[in-house]
């Protein structure tokens, strides 16, 4: 069943923020049958509920798989040693980030040495992260 959210009513122009039966009959503000009531198609609110749903599966099943796709991809160029493929117009690229250290503020740097700031320096590991690119869209996809 289908519930309506806040009615303005036709008579006083006033809103009301209830939540309503689908098959309410009367305005609830003038009491005047039929006058101000919603007329909704309800089968086709509960289609269009239904597809947005079914688009958010979906959208979660689609990231799933580009996400499994890149794994495979990105083993597949750490067992052959390669950075990176092009197969028509996709391309797919390992990228190395090297280690470094920061820290919160780079001021801090002018102001106390790197032995002083040492305790409160965060150190971010090496990574290896993939780039997959359509190339007719020139669109990148980071991992």
């Amino acid at each position: 069943m289908l519930k309506v959210l806040g009615i303005r009513c036709k008579l006083t122009g006033t809103d009301d923020y209830g939540i309503y039966d689908s098959k309410v009959t009367e305005c609830l503000t003038c009491t005047y049958r039929n006058m101000c009531s919603a007329k909704l198609n309800e089968p086709q609110i509960n289609e269009a509920l239904r597809q947005y749903e079914e688009g958010l599966h979906l959208e979660s099943e689609g990231k799933m798989l580009q996400e499994n796709a890149k794994k495979l991809m990105s083993q597949e160029c750490k067992d052959t040693d390669i950075q990176g493929f092009q197969s028509g117009h996709w391309k797919f690229q390992r990228v190395y980030r090297a280690s470094y250290k920061s820290y919160p503020k780079e001021n801090l740097l002018k102001t106390f040495s790197e032995e002083q700031l040492e305790p409160c320096a965060k150190v971010v590991p090496a990574i290896w992260y993939s780039t997959v690119v359509d190339m007719l869209k020139e669109k990148k996809v980071k991992e």
